[in-house]
């Protein structure tokens, strides 16, 4: 007898598990990545007042500082220095390298100096 994939007591897979569709790898890498996705950290007043004064010194001294950055269900570490912190839009204008870039003051979750 011939063993195929409806033999009894026989470990072969059905031609169809072999193949996933790309749509299907996707949704499974979304769904897995979601997982980990975490929610913003709420900050006390104590963490905006030292957050305030190393962003201070930053600006004032133009030192880098690695500043943590809540986007998106993660947490994203740069290291940069502070341009300027504009009012309006409550963001600090930071360069990274060459490139310039804007960030959320609400955002922040942690600054360390570099």
């Amino acid at each position: 007898m011939k063993i195929n994939k409806l033999t009894p007591n026989h470990n072969l897979r059905w031609e169809s598990s072999r193949m996933v569709l790309p749509e299907h790898v996707e949704r499974i890498n979304l769904h897995n990545n979601s997982k980990k996705l975490i929610s913003k950290p709420i900050l006390d007043e104590q963490k905006w007042m030292e957050i305030n004064d190393l962003l201070t010194i930053a600006i004032e001294d133009y030192v880098p500082v690695y500043l943590s950055v809540y986007k998106s269900g993660n947490i994203i570490e740069k290291k940069c220095h502070i341009n300027k912190f504009n009012p309006i839009t409550k963001s600090l204008s930071t360069i990274l390298d060459t490139e310039t870039g804007e960030i959320s003051i609400e955002n922040i979750v942690d600054v360390r100096m570099a």
